[in-house]
């Protein structure tokens, strides 16, 4: 009986890795089912407009820095996770145990659910907005947990998160604690995942995008006539305004009007005079803004990449650090995108690329097949499933 079930959500605090999961949130809210949403504090208003009870907890990071521009290596990535995750435990203790939840649903790097999950005994489901591990070759985090990595650093690092583990009575080597959820739900489409035929599936189910109501931007109105070109750098890796004016000036005098979404870091006076084809943005509703979107220049992170495939959008990369540069490389193989480097941010350059992309034979279909792969791929609804599937059948050993 999964009905009134109390469901826990845990993440940390980037946008990239909280979105997806809220219209899953509101979805278990709509069944019925009481969600508690374990969050950093600066996204508790995003939690409650879905129904859940946001249960904010102080972040080991700092929201007003940026400090994540060197979050570019998966060692130094693994490490800040680590780090709040050692800050954010006690703080979950303390908010659940009065209230234990029936279920825990995770962010993939919010390493403290899972510690109470197990402490608690309860099903714990692992929310993964990339691309998920796979048998073969390892890269990225998956290196770092096996310890694949010759780097002095990467080694410290997997021997502290050893001894973590074991002071909280977790009997688990650091690569089955994070590559071996008891479920795994990724939040993209199998077409997107590399190498998805040595997945272990269906410990990890492709739901594809998760999307639903944010209400965290303003509103935005297209521009009346031409083509337009969104460019966006995500909300992590956007303090570049050396990018953006080199994009402004590559765009500047055409016929493209430009929409570009600078993030937090960077204000619109930094970039000097803009051409009358461009208007700049701190943040934007980015769905809405693909719907009236002829090409997208990104960085290639997966919710903004899951974003422009729902709406037949072709992209030019610039991926800036984490797993971008695999998932711009597999845009690439898709044939949906072309990967700029920074030396090209020229005007000739950068236009040339796009109208070759746009130009490409076979372009359109492979959008489309892509977007129809994402409308039937079950989204919120899919990932409520599985969390209702799990409460019923219980908790499993990693390895089961």
């Amino acid at each position: 009986m999964t009905s009134k079930s109390h469901i826990a959500f845990t993440n940390i605090g980037l946008h990239g890795h909280v979105l997806p999961t809220l219209p899953v949130a509101r979805e278990l809210v709509a069944r019925g089912h009481r969600v508690s949403y374990a969050v950093p504090e600066r996204f508790a208003p995003l939690v409650e407009a879905t129904g859940a009870r946001p249960v904010p907890y102080r972040s080991a990071w700092r929201a007003d820095d940026d400090a994540t521009k060197s979050l570019t290596g998966f060692t130094a990535i693994v490490s800040a996770m680590l780090d709040e995750a050692e800050s954010a435990l006690p703080q979950l203790s303390r908010a659940f145990d009065a209230d234990r939840p029936d279920a825990v649903v995770y962010d993939v790097f919010a390493y403290g659910a899972r510690v109470l999950g197990l402490r608690w005994g309860v099903p714990t489901l692992n929310f993964w907005p990339f691309a998920v591990p796979y048998e073969g070759k390892d890269n990225g985090i998956a290196a770092v947990y096996r310890g694949l990595l010759d780097d002095p650093a990467a080694h410290r690092l997997r021997d502290r998160f050893s001894r973590w583990l074991a002071g909280n009575g977790v009997d688990m080597t650091v690569a089955d604690f994070g590559l071996v959820p008891e479920q795994g739900i990724a939040s993209i489409t199998r077409t997107l995942q590399p190498h998805a035929d040595k997945v272990d599936e269906p410990r990890f189910s492709f739901v594809g995008p998760c999307f639903g109501p944010r209400g965290d931007t303003a509103a935005w109105a297209p521009p009346a006539a031409g083509r337009t070109v969104l460019v966006s750098l995500g909300s992590t890796f956007t303090n570049r305004p050396d990018i953006y004016r080199r994009l402004v000036a590559a765009f500047a005098g055409s016929d493209w009007h430009v929409v570009l979404q600078t993030g937090k870091f960077v204000a619109a006076e930094a970039l000097g005079p803009l051409p009358d084809n461009v208007e700049v943005h701190e943040w934007l509703p980015q769905l809405d803004v693909l719907a009236h979107t002829d090409a997208f220049v990104t960085h290639a992170g997966m919710g903004g990449t899951v974003e422009a495939l729902s709406h037949g959008v072709p992209m030019l990369t610039l991926p800036q650090g984490a797993d971008q540069f695999f998932i711009s490389d597999r845009l690439v193989e898709l044939g949906v995108a072309r990967r700029l480097h920074e030396d090209e941010l020229t005007g000739g350059t950068v236009r040339t690329a796009l109208e070759e992309l746009l130009a490409r034979p076979g372009l359109t279909t492979r959008l489309d097949r892509l977007r129809e792969e994402i409308r039937a791929s079950g989204g919120a609804s899919a990932a409520a499933d599985l969390v209702e599937h799990r409460l019923r059948r219980g908790p499993r050993h990693p390895q089961t």
